[in-house]
Formats: C-alpha cells, structure tokens, sequence
C-alpha cells in the first residue's frame, strides 16, 4: 500500500483575498491580516529545518529584528509576527501582519522585498544567528517540556520526520550535529543565500489577505439552526424521544465519578514490568480480491498458547480486583470482565482478540451507565475461558 504524501508543485498564485467573522462593535478599519507565505523544503531535512528557524529568530524575533522593524515604521499593522510549521511534509514560513488594512498590501510586500535584499549586502547580524543557535540547542539539551510528559514531546518530534520517509524515525531526536554545523556556517554565506533561494526567488509562495466580515458569525449560526431544524423535522416524535433518552444517558454516566474500588481495577505498571527486548514483526502482506491485506504470521498453537497466557493474566488481575466479592459488593465497589481482559493486556494476534472482547464488553457496560456493574466472579472467568478456548 503506497501511503506516501505526495510533494506539491511549486505555483506562485495572485493574493488570496478572504474573510473571517468578525463581532458587531469590532471596527473595519485597521483590522486586516496580511500573509506573506513561502514553502521551505522539506521536513525531513532537519538541518534545513533548523536553519529556517535560525532565520525566523533573526529577522522577526530577536530584539532589533529587521525585518519586522522595516514594516512597522512603514505603518504596516499594528503588531508583526511569524508563524514557522516545520513538522508538516513541506514547512511554511510565514510573516505576519496585524490590524493592518489591505490597501497595506502593496506596501507589505514591497517593503519585505526591499528589506530582504538589502539583507544580501549588509549581511545579518552574527550575534543574533548565533543566540539563535546556542537557544535551540540549549533547548535541545535542557529538554524541559513544562508539564508535557518527555515520552509524549519525543513521540510528536519522530512523527515529524518519520511520518514521511520510514528510514528516519530518530532525525529529530538526534540533532547535535545539525546544531554544530549551523554554528559554523556563521560568517559566511550560508543564511543569506538561504534568503535568495528561500524567500526572494522561492518558486512556491502565497499571499493571503484576511479581511473582517461582521455579518459572517451570524449567516453560518442561522444556516446550522436551519440545518438542525430540518433535520429534526425528518424524525419521528419516537425518534426525538430517543435520542433525548441517549444523550440523558450518556451525561449521566460521563457525570457519575467513578468509585474507588473502579479506579483500583485499573493496572499500574513498574519498571519491572517492561521489557527491554522488542517483539519481532510477524506482518504478512498478501493480496486479496484485487487488494493488498496485513495478516499475522502466527500459527493456530501459537495462537492457543497466547490465549492462555493473556486468561492467566486475566485471572490475576480478576483475583486481585474482586478479592472477597461480598466485601468489594458492601462496598458499592465493581470489577467486570472488561476490566479484567484491560489489565491482562494483550499481545499478537490472541490480544486482538482479547482486547475486542474487551471493548465489546465495556461498550455493553456504558450503554447501561450509570447503573453499576457486579463483581467479577469465578462463573464470569470460566465462560472467557471457554469463549476462548
């Protein structure tokens, strides 16, 4: 199966004029966005990546910067920004400016040109490029995400470059070198030929003009209440009254705290319990009815012996949610076979299984929330056993 994002062809395409909705008491006038957009490579080149960043800092984010100084003392908007997505197939730089009016626009793109240009003869500042290094790799280092957890932060930075070439999961996680090389390339031509070939004589740019529409809040509110009301005028007074009587349903068991016998059902891992080893892949890629399929290379005992790991699983953590039933039930305290099959796991092919068994089960026990389910007892493992087996 061919999943590749395919690269957009280069255009150069006359300014895009559009609206956004804007409130009544918000006035027309110097509240225009203008847009000046340039696509930048690719993703999976990280060193051009990062040197696009460096830009990015030195002429529209350092103190002093240039380029943004040059549009506001030619009285484009009010405020002027950037905005750099790098982890998308083909990153876009784009330089902003706010509550500006879209005569402006002339102005706006002239005055980028010319300060742009001037920029290949005076050069850029070192100083400013190298903050700009020594901050993203000081960041790089540190690696302090705030109250994101890291394993979450380096799973999001793979995706950058792994998402669109499979041989560079880790581009993005190793990037010392890249930082190193940046460092050197100060003094010379490196930055500002990235400036001709990036944003002067770059192929593939855009211009966006956002202008404010104070009625276009109100048009699509009307066409969704008009869109609604059709719609309930295609059901019947049964139909109503069942979709009242599910969404009544699905507050309260989204509203009902869960107790804290449920929460103890929940499985909490150690470090003990992950493996260093990884598990081979054991995908099969075959054709069926003019179609690729992904199977699993696992033999029927291979099967069976899973199953029967995942159910000893499945007991343990049913043994050890229940207890004494009649204690866990005076308490007001549940476990049901849901819960067991999550805390058991799953792996290959038999985890499959166990995990949609699982979900089948929960599914069934929130279509009758809030009303709590009974305690997991031996009946409740045998039958799994034997659906199983």
């Amino acid at each position: 199966m061919d999943s590749e994002i395919r690269l957009q062809a280069p255009f150069t395409k006359e300014p895009v004029w559009e609206f956004y909705p804007a409130a009544e008491d918000e006035p027309e006038e110097h509240n225009t966005y203008l847009s000046r957009n340039f696509v930048c490579g690719t993703s999976t080149d990280t060193t051009l990546t990062n040197a696009v960043a460096v830009l990015e800092y030195v002429l529209l984010e350092a103190p002093g910067a240039p380029l943004k100084t040059a549009l506001l003392r030619a009285g484009i908007g009010q405020d002027v920004y950037s905005s750099y997505d790098s982890g998308i197939r083909q990153p876009v730089l784009s330089i902003i400016a706010k509550n500006a009016d879209a005569e402006d626009l002339p102005r706006f793109l002239t005055v980028i040109e010319d300060t742009l240009s001037q920029m290949l003869q005076t050069g850029l500042s070192e100083k400013a490029l190298e903050a700009a290094v020594n901050s993203m790799e000081f960041k790089f280092r540190e690696a302090d995400f705030g109250g994101y957890p890291k394993g979450l932060v380096y799973s999001l930075d793979v995706c950058d470059s792994w998402l669109y070439d499979e041989e560079l999961p880790f581009a993005y996680l190793q990037q010392l070198e890249v930082y190193r090389f940046l460092r050197e390339q100060i003094g010379t031509s490196y930055y500002t030929d990235l400036i001709r070939t990036l944003l002067l004589e770059n192929p593939h740019t855009s211009v966006l003009v956002l202008r404010p529409s104070k009625g276009m809040a109100g048009e699509a509110e009307e066409a969704l209440r008009e869109k609604l009301a059709a719609y309930k005028a295609s059901l019947s007074e049964a139909e109503i009254a069942d979709i009242i009587a599910r969404t009544e349903k699905l507050r309260a068991f989204q509203e009902t705290p869960s107790t804290k016998e449920e929460l103890e059902c929940i499985p909490q891992l150690t470090r003990e319990d992950l493996k260093q080893e990884v598990r081979p892949y054991a995908n099969v890629l075959v054709q069926r009815q003019g179609g690729a399929l992904v199977t699993r290379d696992v033999s029927e005992d291979e099967a069976r012996a899973a199953w029967r790991a995942e159910l000893g699983r499945v007991e343990d953590a049913a043994a050890g949610c229940a207890g004494d039933s009649a204690d866990v039930a005076a308490a007001g305290g549940e476990c049901s076979s849901s819960d067991a099959l999550a805390a058991g796991g799953s792996s290959g092919a038999a985890g499959s299984a166990a995990a949609a068994a699982a979900g089948a089960s929960a599914g069934a026990t929130r279509a009758q929330a809030p009303a709590p389910r009974a305690p997991c007892g031996a009946d409740e493992r045998h039958r799994l056993r034997d659906a199983a087996l």
